[in-house]
């Protein structure tokens, strides 16, 4: 399993009102003959460390791309630029399991 904090820039969507979120990803690795398909989730950042890990947000699957997308996110997000946090951190967790 690995973890990768990220921070999204809040302070450009400020003034605007979220509808809907999707965050897409890419693995950057050389193609292989079997591809392999990994689960991933994405969490709120609680902490700058590896147990900050806040309240689910979305899962997906990715083999060489994904699209988190789900409610949590968008309201998550929706909350973050409607009080303007420009602090929010952003957890993706990849399992280490094969689908």
């Amino acid at each position: 399993m690995w973890r990768t904090l990220f921070k999204f820039d809040y302070p450009q969507m400020f003034g605007r009102t979220v509808v809907g979120a999707r965050f897409d990803v890419k693995n950057n690795r050389t193609l292989a003959p079997v591809d392999k398909i990994y689960g991933a989730n994405l969490y709120h950042g609680t902490a700058f460390q590896f147990d900050g890990l806040g309240r689910h947000l979305a899962s997906t699957l990715v083999g060489l791309v994904g699209s988190f997308s789900d409610p949590r996110l968008t309201q998550s997000l929706r909350e973050k630029v409607d009080v303007r946090d420009p602090h929010a951190w952003t957890y993706k967790v990849r399992d280490a399991t094969r689908r």
